[in-house]
């Protein structure tokens, strides 16, 4: 499993990685990336797919929401656990 921050600098991305004691690597995208996920390049947006490439779970705008932290630990561990 990887992630990929869309907007962060490297130190963001650390402490995010930190703050949700995420244990997969966190990559850097950018605007072609985030265009081509979402479909725009304003929206922020979490996708969780399976190691047979089936999309478990997308969610559009989820740190405007609240959701990142209930989000990150329920469907990465669950991604975690298909992998072993």
């Amino acid at each position: 499993m990887i992630g990929i921050d869309l907007f962060d600098d490297d130190a963001g991305i650390q402490s995010c990685v930190a703050r949700h004691g995420v244990k997969y690597p966190v990559l850097r995208g950018d605007e072609a990336t985030q265009k081509a996920w979402i479909g725009e390049s304003k929206a922020w947006a979490a996708f969780f797919v399976t190691p047979d490439g089936r999309m478990l779970k997308k969610i559009i705008d989820m740190t405007e929401n609240g959701l990142e932290g209930p989000v990150f630990s329920k469907y990465a561990e669950y991604l975690l656990g298909l992998r072993k």
